[in-house]
């Protein structure tokens, strides 16, 4: 029976077929930028490196290659079940056979995305403290001034310059207008809250726009906006959307109202509440008054009927006839004490010139001259004294002077090394030495010693 021999050189290695696919892929126009849009699944944060999760929706599941250079340019958390709308390219990995998404850009995409990022934006705030309500200050009761930033245009503005002048018409608005809707919405009113900040002359100041959609309202969520509205200097009164809208700016404000007429009274007072408080008053401070007057005359109506009332010079005829009694006492007191001091200054006086100081002055001055010119003599004496013993020692160190006893006829002799010479055993015959005599010195040369234990003995 004859069998047919199999061409394997027909069949493709598992490389070539992929490679194939690959170069398909790329060359395909559609599969070299596409968008798709899913559900995250399978993700798993790989610190400081590139991220490899899958899309998935009801009917397939593709993996998603997100470079980290891409990944760390996103300013949001990605985790499972999160919906994005990605661009890139479809790549093939060859040594896994299967293909993927090559991610270059990506965005939240559905309602359910900006929930969440709405609850981590909120937690992140809430421990920031930029919501604790010891935070928050009271609005201004009697507001001179309020700026209102919202759009210029709409029911907005209109229901709050109507709300404020029935309400309160000595109060001033100020509109800084601002974009409530759109991707320059939260920039627009974030400008404008720093700069009616920045002017500083506010009591109140009022963010609001009307109702929309949860994206509508997205810019009211913005961070940077929501931490301004939480440091300004002026209190806000917020009010964005609907009666059940809540944003993260209403959380941030100092109060908030559900709808703008709303925030309008409570930022200002009733015209006829205040005038019915001040009648109020005025009768509370009148039986106040009338209160504490009948107090007061009930006090004193005792008083008055008191005998000291009806007779007041009884309260003081004693103390007139205490101080005439003690006005005596003094004068007494001051004349014998008058007389008392004369007399002991006279006595005084009198033992002060038994004394005699005068005499006993110029017998102090005389001894003093006297010790003066005993003193002066005794130191011209010790002056004579020291200067014959000085004259003495001069005379005695002039003796000394070796140029003086040159002078007579003396020689000091030298050796070569101007070492002196005081003994013949310090010398040698034809050793050179030099003799110091009082106006200058000889050079000569030893011919002969002669020396006293062997009287004139030569020595050559």
């Amino acid at each position: 029976m004859e069998q047919n021999q199999t061409n394997y050189d027909q069949f493709l290695s598992v490389s070539q077929i992929t490679a194939y696919i690959g170069k398909k892929f790329s060359q395909d126009p559609y599969l070299d930028q596409v968008n798709i849009k899913g559900e995250i699944t399978n993700f798993r944060e790989r610190p400081n490196g590139h991220q490899y999760f899958s899309l998935k929706d009801d009917g397939a599941k593709i993996g998603v290659t997100l470079f980290r250079n891409i990944y760390q340019k996103i300013n949001f958390k990605l985790k499972d079940g999160d919906m994005i709308a990605c661009t890139g390219r479809i790549n093939v990995y060859a040594p896994g056979g299967s293909y993927s998404l090559i991610v270059e850009s990506l965005e939240p995409y559905g309602l359910g995305t900006l929930l969440v990022q709405l609850q981590e934006r909120k937690e992140k705030l809430a421990k920031m403290g930029v919501f604790a309500p010891e935070r928050k200050r009271p609005i201004c009761r009697f507001p001179k001034r309020i700026a209102v930033i919202t759009s210029p245009s709409g029911a907005v503005i209109r229901d709050i310059i109507t709300t404020t002048k029935r309400r309160f018409p000595l109060v001033k608005l100020v509109l800084f207008p601002a974009v409530v809707q759109g991707d320059q919405a939260a920039n627009s009113v974030l400008h404008q809250l720093k700069q009616a900040n920045e002017l500083g002359d506010f009591d109140t100041i009022i963010i609001a726009r009307g109702g929309g959609s949860f994206e509508d309202l997205w810019p009211f969520n913005d961070e940077a906006l929501t931490v301004a509205v939480a440091k300004s200097q002026i209190p806000v009164i917020t009010s964005v959307g609907h009666e059940t809208d809540t944003t993260l700016v209403d959380y941030a404000a100092d109060l908030r109202a559900p709808t703008p007429t709303a925030a309008a009274e409570l930022a200002t007072p009733r015209r006829d509440e205040l005038q019915q408080m001040l009648i109020q008053l005025r009768s509370a401070l009148k039986q106040a008054e009338l209160g504490y007057l009948a107090n007061l005359t009930a006090k004193v109506r005792p008083l008055t009927q008191s005998y000291l009332f009806r007779r007041p010079e009884a309260f003081y005829q004693n103390q007139l006839i205490s101080l005439d009694h003690l006005t005596e006492l003094l004068r007494r007191s001051e004349s014998q004490t008058i007389n008392k001091n004369l007399n002991l200054l006279q006595s005084l006086t009198q033992r002060l010139k038994s004394f005699a100081p005068e005499r006993l002055v110029r017998q102090l001055t005389l001894e003093r001259e006297q010790q003066n010119n005993s003193m002066q003599r005794a130191m011209r004496t010790y002056l004579q004294n020291k200067k014959g013993e000085f004259a003495n020692l001069s005379q005695n160190l002039v003796m000394l002077d070796p140029h003086q006893v040159l002078k007579r006829g003396y020689a000091i002799a030298e050796n070569e090394e101007h070492k002196v010479i005081d003994s013949i055993k310090k010398t040698a015959v034809k050793q050179k030495v030099r003799l110091i005599l009082s106006d200058g010195a000889i050079i000569s040369t030893v011919n002969e010693i002669e020396g006293e234990e062997n009287g004139h003995e030569k020595n050559s």
